[in-house]
């Protein structure tokens, strides 16, 4: 079993995410409409510490230059700052609304594909292959593709445009302070490829695990009505 889950995994990285793909072609206009959203989540979350960083400096300048406006300043920083995260929520709530209706309809199409796949294989493809291990396959495996479409590839997309925006954004305030902090990010690298390689690694392992313990429960359950007929 573990040799069949090698091949697959490597027809996965070649072929298969092609094929998944496709499943999202008749909804792109959903999936534009959530891109819209993560461009206008990451900016408001850019702009936060932007609100920040100002209402600091009102406080630091009234310390040693007392200001009888910084308090009325500060009051309309403060509806900003709520205006934002509001925002921020509202917009999120929606992208992940939408993502789920999407993320619904595709998993039903695939769950049906292969639903009807079942049902054209032959009798020898049952027998030499455990029930437990066809559930799975079309019941977790099938659930994780549905994180795939609604957080995985949104969640990546996100990340690089925050990342990207954050690293702009710093440049424009202090390049040399931004390049110290950049640092550190050769060793986020690596300490990320590591943890990468030993996940999938974890992954491949519980999925053959539960693989195995599904094949045990359906093929004993199915056995026990035979038994209970036999018994005396």
């Amino acid at each position: 079993m573990d040799n069949m889950e090698n091949i697959e995994i490597k027809k996965y990285n070649s072929k298969t995410i092609k094929r998944l793909l496709e499943y999202a072609k008749p909804y792109i206009g959903w999936f534009l409409m959530a891109i819209v959203f993560i461009f206008l989540i990451v900016g408001l979350e850019l702009y936060q510490p932007i609100i920040l960083g100002n209402a600091t400096d009102i406080i630091v300048e009234n310390i040693s230059n007392p200001n009888p406006n910084s308090a009325n300043e500060m009051i309309v920083l403060g509806m900003k700052f709520l205006g934002v995260i509001v925002c921020s929520l509202v917009l999120s709530y929606a992208q992940a609304m939408v993502l789920a209706y999407v993320g619904q309809k595709i998993i039903y199409n695939i769950r049906l594909d292969v639903f009807k796949h079942l049902h054209k294989l032959s009798i020898n493809f049952f027998n030499n292959n455990p029930i437990g291990r066809l559930v799975t396959r079309a019941t977790n495996d099938i659930e994780t593709l549905n994180e795939m479409y609604t957080s995985v590839i949104v969640n990546i997309l996100k990340s690089v445009c925050l990342l990207i925006g954050i690293i702009v954004t710093m440049l424009m305030y202090n390049v040399k302070l931004s390049l110290l902090t950049f640092t550190v990010i050769p060793f986020i690298i690596i300490f990320t490829a590591i943890f990468s390689k030993v996940s999938k690694k974890t992954y491949r392992e519980i999925r053959g695990k539960i693989s195995s313990l599904n094949a045990f429960v359906s093929e004993h359950v199915s056995g026990m009505k035979i038994v209970q007929i036999f018994a005396v």
